[in-house]
């Protein structure tokens, strides 16, 4: 989890700097120009992509990991009673 977030905030920071210093006079569109005209040129790529890639992935990581352990425990141990109440709790959140 520490990877996907050091790798997000990296990409994210390359991303503000070659936006914001390298290329500030971006060429001029109507809808938007500059920095922003820049980031909005690169989603497509992979720079682009990165980020929101890391951002899901560290998402799922972090509720799969909430989760799982709710369940080894309910199922796990000799008696089953605390499992349906657990059950029904987690798929009324959903």
């Amino acid at each position: 989890m520490f990877l996907f977030v050091t790798v997000y905030i990296a990409t994210s920071l390359d991303i503000q700097s070659l936006s914001f210093v390298d290329n500030r006079e971006f060429p001029p569109d109507p809808p938007l120009s500059g920095p922003l005209g820049y980031q909005n040129s690169i989603r497509p790529k992979p720079l682009g992509i990165i980020p929101n890639l890391m951002f899901l992935l560290n998402y799922l990581l972090a509720d799969g990991l909430l989760v799982s352990p709710l369940f080894a425990a309910a199922f796990t141990v000799k008696c089953l009673t605390p499992a349906p109440p657990l059950a029904l709790s987690l798929l009324r959140d959903l």
